[in-house]
């Protein structure tokens, strides 16, 4: 996937486009919005996978949920599988509507096991709560984000 392509819906956000291409090298603004988010300890040589209109969607999208972190591998294609596409309401373009990931079962407990006990403040409830649908392990974490939205 790469680079924005538009919208499901009028409510939803922006979709990416499917795309099988590799790992593109950043533009300049875009190599200093990503350090500006994930740090400039994951600025690569060998390209990342995402386009500066991605990354000033990420930015937004982390603003809302601060205590919640994402992952960018400029690898995705290696694990990430484009499963069905359809096109966008808005600009007509071909998006991405479903997606396999494929993750080691340990990695995906571990994830699970280091977001459990987070609490969110601005409710003073579990992060797993809001992010994760209340799942009890890695299993229900993922099938609840793997849960279609209809936006």
């Amino acid at each position: 996937m790469y680079d924005n392509c538009g919208k499901k819906s009028i409510f939803g956000s922006s979709i990416p486009c499917p795309s099988n291409q590799r790992a593109v090298k950043p533009s300049d603004e875009a190599k200093e919005l990503l350090a500006q988010i994930c740090g400039s300890d994951f600025l690569t040589n060998d390209g990342v996978c995402c386009s500066y209109d991605q990354l000033v969607n990420l930015e937004s999208n982390l603003k809302k949920a601060e205590p919640l972190i994402i992952h960018l591998l400029p690898d995705q294609s290696t694990f990430v599988e484009i499963v069905e596409t359809t096109e966008a309401i808005d600009t007509k373009k071909e998006i991405v509507s479903e997606l396999t990931i494929f993750t080691d079962p340990d990695y995906a407990s571990d994830f699970f096991d280091s977001c459990k006990n987070i609490k969110f403040s601005a409710s003073n409830s579990y992060a797993m709560d809001l992010i994760g649908g209340g799942a009890k392990n890695y299993s229900q974490f993922l099938k609840f984000l793997g849960t279609r939205n209809r936006f």
